[in-house]
């Protein structure tokens, strides 16, 4: 609807109404959809293109770069005005929209998720930059820009004939989603930098760190992209997601139903699944392994068909910290897959490390324990089970503990009856 009220956001969606086609319309799109997302109404769009008028082809291709990324994505126009379907603008026109709209199709699962947030506990699918950094006061003014949940930042083109976008951002670790390039930030502070703006492209996209972004391969339509498998992608954070003295970590986390179900959550038909990745500060240390792991903690919907399973890991942030490429690709790096060691191919694609996985293997609504680490060549290579073997580590210096402190007399006699026994053998 356009007509809502205090507490819609609860029943409805809403449409910011009939725009005009030019840039300033499109500009002012973002700052109505931030609007509405405060006021708790997080289901909402402009019609992409404009309304009113006629579109033309620069004005759309921006549009639907930016529309891609509203809550709510819909080209919609008046009757008498020029045809602004893509196809209907040209080949360029109708590649772009293919592009940015099965970008968003891929993203559903992480946008659904952040939808099913909000209407558990609140917030906005769409924020101001200053809801995730309220103590930087640079972004309280800025309606150019925006977050796609927690863990993605928006800045897109807005006028005719731009190439280039100048775009604030807060202090954190943030990487181009296309390349995996990370964004050079001074210790401490936020800064302003200028994105190249293709026309025929993505717009700038910058993800997070220290998040786990669920994406699903996409198809033509939602449905069929329900059945296709799914990917991680794991931006490791060095500096909000530091733990000193242990290592790069990313936290996530996904929610799915049938997609279909109006009362999946008051049904129990979902699951929910919590995701985490460690790297640890030196993995040549064959005592540590990184690893990436899934937790069920509800599990009352299991995806049809390929739906349910992991298909690649994609890794943002670590070829700047370690060098990862050649030790992949040497054959240094081990893996263990739910406690089995496995070879899995690796590629490097820019500056993402991106493992994929056996098909049919990692169901992501089963519990999932991937592990892997390194050796120095020419040493022993120790057995695997790095996690295994300090799990039993720990398990055996607490029996002694308690039998040194609450037995110490059995400790005593056990020791001396494994004496006799040894003296017995050498006789």
């Amino acid at each position: 609807s356009r007509s809502t009220f205090a507490g819609t956001g609860k029943f409805a969606g809403h449409w910011l109404g009939d725009n005009f086609a030019t840039f300033d319309h499109m500009r002012r799109s973002i700052s109505g959809i931030l609007s509405f997302n405060l006021f708790g109404i997080p289901l909402v769009g402009a019609d992409i293109c404009g309304f009113y008028g006629n579109t033309t082809e620069e004005l759309c291709a921006r549009w639907l770069q930016l529309g891609a990324f509203y809550p709510f994505t819909r080209n919609h126009n008046a009757f008498g005005a020029k045809s602004q379907e893509p196809y209907a603008l040209g080949p360029k026109t109708t590649a772009l929209a293919r592009r940015v709209l099965m970008t968003r199709y891929s993203l559903l699962p992480y946008l659904y998720t952040r939808f099913v947030d909000v209407h558990l506990s609140g917030g906005c699918v769409v924020c101001p930059l200053f809801f995730e950094y309220p103590h930087d006061p640079n972004t309280f003014l800025i309606e150019t820009q925006f977050m796609f949940g927690p863990a993605f930042m928006i800045s897109p083109a807005l006028k005719d004939g731009q190439r280039l976008v100048e775009a604030y951002l807060p202090y954190d670790n943030w990487f181009d989603f296309v390349t995996g390039s990370p964004v050079p930030m001074q210790p401490g502070i936020g800064g302003n930098f200028t994105f190249s703006a293709p026309l025929d492209g993505l717009p700038p996209i910058h993800l997070r760190g220290g998040y786990i972004v669920p994406l699903q391969m996409p198809s033509l339509t939602i449905r069929d992209t329900h059945y296709n498998p799914m990917d991680l992608i794991v931006v490791f954070s060095s500096c909000s997601g530091f733990i000193p003295g242990s290592g790069l970590v990313a936290k996530g986390y996904l929610r799915m139903d049938d997609g279909e179900s109006t009362h999946s959550l008051k049904d129990g038909l979902y699951s929910f699944v919590e995701l985490e990745a460690y790297f640890p500060q030196n993995l040549a240390d064959a005592i540590e392994a990184a690893y990436i792991r899934g937790k069920p903690v509800y599990r009352g919907y299991i995806p049809p068909g390929d739906g349910r399973y992991l298909n690649k890991i994609k890794f943002y942030g670590l070829t700047q910290v370690y060098p990862l490429h050649s030790e992949f690709n040497g054959g240094k790096i081990k893996f263990l897959l739910n406690g089995k060691e496995t070879d899995l191919k690796i590629d490097l694609i820019n500056e993402v490390i991106v493992v994929q996985l056996p098909r049919n293997r990692i169901s992501i609504t089963s519990s999932f324990l991937l592990e892997f680490g390194t050796w120095n060549i020419g040493e022993d290579q120790p057995s695997f089970g790095f996690l295994t073997f300090g799990f039993w580590v720990c398990v055996f210096a607490t029996l002694v503990w308690i039998l040194r402190s609450k037995w110490p007399g059995l400790l005593q006699r056990l020791t001396d009856h494994l004496g006799r026994l040894t003296s017995k053998k050498k006789f």
